[in-house]
């Protein structure tokens, strides 16, 4: 007995480094063993999934357009007068139709002046025309300069008449007679705007596209305007510098629309077919890695992922999957790799 305390006594360093060793080794048998009980027992999480298919996708943008007639006026004061409607607001007009006037004292003097001015020189001329072809008892210049005072009073009537025709507001197509600015019977000032006039059959919607776009978007575009299928009828090719944009518009068949109204305009910028899509909401980002879960084994397996075209609810996996993959779409926050899953599955 003494000799072993003794032999143990000279060797003690060795006796602690293996006794050491056991602990850990222990300790770990153990934490393994708990682990793969807790493995065993654990609960599988719900999951909703879809297998990942082949598919199109487009991607586009979203502007905002503007509701405008493609047959439009704004009507404008000339001359000062006192404003006198014919046609009321909302009323339909045909072509050439008096929409309203404006009553200018003055100018309807005046052109009553010019006309009789153009009678007294026209019975002047043709009274030295009927004395010059009888008698030669005036003069050839007498006669031209009796000529002359007849087509200056023309001119003059001329002139008077197209000062009066400026109080009138004539239809320049068959349309709709918009709001007045002005009241009925109100005095109203050159330059004031007096109404709107517009053809309701002919909608378009004008919207600005960015620069950056404009290199990839064409006449023919598809634009998607209330859940519509439309083409760009034209885009300006020039920028506007304070905007950064460039305007363009489409016809938009609609009955219900608002002129002045804004609408919204989702312009597709790109488009792939037969490419491997996925609902977006199965990608997520994991210590800044882009990436989603699939389903291999009853186990959430953690896939990073290269995406693509991105529109709404789609996107596009250029890599990190492959077709027919079953992908987690919902309920990812809870998961961790190879976590046990249990897809949902909706009662019938």
């Amino acid at each position: 007995m003494l000799r072993l305390f003794l032999l143990l006594k000279k060797h003690r360093p060795l006796t602690i480094v293996v006794s050491a060793f056991s602990i850990v080794l222990i300790i770990t048998i153990c934490t393994l063993y708990i682990h793969n009980q807790n493995t065993n027992t654990q609960e599988a999480k719900v999951v909703e999934t879809t297998p990942a298919i082949l598919n199109s996708i487009q991607q586009s943008i979203r502007l905002i357009g503007t509701v405008k007639a493609n047959k439009s006026t704004i009507f404008t004061a000339k001359v000062i007068g006192t404003l006198e409607k014919v046609l009321n607001a909302g009323q339909h007009a045909n072509k050439l139709d008096l929409i309203a006037k404006l009553e200018n004292a003055d100018l309807e003097h005046s052109v009553l002046l010019s006309e009789d001015a153009v009678k007294l020189a026209k019975e002047q001329y043709d009274k030295y025309t009927l004395v010059f072809a009888k008698s030669n008892a005036i003069s050839q210049k007498s006669l031209d300069d009796a000529k002359a005072a007849w087509i200056t009073a023309q001119k003059a009537l001329a002139t008077a008449k197209q000062e009066l025709d400026q109080t009138k507001f004539i239809a320049p197509f068959a349309g709709i007679v918009g709001v007045y600015k002005i009241r009925d019977g109100s005095q109203v000032t050159q330059g004031e705007q007096i109404l709107t006039f517009y053809d309701p059959n002919e909608i378009i919607i004008e919207f600005n596209i960015p620069a950056n776009y404009l290199k990839q978007i064409n006449n023919g575009q598809t634009v998607i305007i209330g859940n519509k299928l439309l083409h760009i009828e034209h885009i300006q090719k020039m920028v506007d510098p304070n905007t950064n944009m460039s305007p363009a518009i489409v016809d938009y068949p609609c009955e219900n629309c608002f002129i002045g109204e804004n609408i919204d305009v989702d312009l597709i910028v790109a488009k792939k077919n037969n490419v491997l899509v996925i609902p977006s909401s199965a990608v997520f980002l994991k210590n800044g890695v882009t990436s989603v879960y699939i389903v291999e084994n009853n186990k959430a397996i953690l896939k990073p992922v290269t995406t693509g075209l991105q529109e709404k609810e789609q996107i596009e996996i250029i890599e990190g999957i492959k077709e027919l993959d079953v992908v987690i779409v919902c309920g990812q926050s809870r998961l961790y790799p190879f976590a046990k899953v249990k897809i949902f599955q909706a009662e019938k």
